[in-house]
């Protein structure tokens, strides 16, 4: 099974933080997903903020969307379950991974 590492990209306005979507990532659970943040100091390149990750079945990260700052971050989340019902959502994050 492939994690689908970089299948989604997304940078700040400046290019010195960005995000990779790992919508296969089975760390929490099949197709869990997971993003990842990055950041450069001096030309090189960290990580930056918590491993986002999403449910079980819920393939976290195929759409991706980062400030122009890079402080604030949205993940898109096909397939989650509500209340038996699936739907598309959308979790909003501030640049240490704490939901906002």
């Amino acid at each position: 099974h492939h994690t689908c590492f970089g299948f989604t990209l997304a940078f700040s306005q400046d290019g010195s933080r960005f995000l990779i979507g790992s919508p296969g990532d089975n760390t929490k659970g099949y197709n869990s997903g997971a993003v990842f943040g990055y950041e450069q100091v001096d030309g090189n390149s960290r990580a930056f903020g918590d491993v986002l990750h999403g449910f079980t079945r819920s393939p976290f990260g195929p759409s991706l969307a980062l400030s122009r700052s890079g402080e604030k971050l949205c993940v898109g989340a096909p397939y989650s379950s509500v209340n038996g019902f699936e739907i598309t959502e959308v979790q909003c994050y501030d640049f240490v991974g704490i939901l906002i």
